[in-house]
């Protein structure tokens, strides 16, 4: 195996190993990922700028937090749930025509009565508002309820 073969195989497991361990942390906190630098992600932790939003305030006890923010993900259709454990979950969505995937991250902050997210495409550069809009609408849904 020839060294720059051996260091790109090095190299790929690293980025494995720490995308892996984004929305995991040793609190009880999960820490979402920072956004990219890319018109295609929203994040209420980015910092002031395009990509902020405010987190989502709840009131009431985290588990009901959790059935309407669940409640709201599975009826907006083209949504699956990947991860949901402990005070982090973590949806797929799906668009209808090309079936691009945009990753979406909440954690629950009980103390604070917060739902901190993240909303990003996997792939390409921009994304045509659609993650802030998803976002947006989830926000508004959840408001309502």
């Amino acid at each position: 195996m020839s060294f720059r073969l051996l260091m790109y195989c090095l190299a790929l497991m690293v980025i494995v190993t720490i995308d892996n361990s984004a929305g995991e942390s040793g609190s009880s906190r999960p820490i979402l990922k920072p956004c990219p630098d890319k018109p295609n992600c929203v994040s209420s932790e980015a910092p002031e700028g395009t990509a902020k939003m405010d987190p989502i305030r709840y009131k009431g006890s985290i588990e009901d937090a959790r059935k309407i923010l669940l409640g709201i993900v599975e009826d907006s259709g083209r949504a699956t749930v990947v991860k949901n454990e402990g005070n982090y979950l973590k949806v797929e969505f799906r668009s209808p025509i090309l079936s691009f995937v945009d990753d979406v991250e909440f954690a629950f902050d009980d103390a604070s009565k917060i739902i901190n997210f993240r909303s990003a495409s996997r792939s390409g550069y921009y994304d045509f508002g659609v993650n802030r809009r998803r976002m947006e609408d989830i926000i508004k849904k959840f408001s309502s309820k």
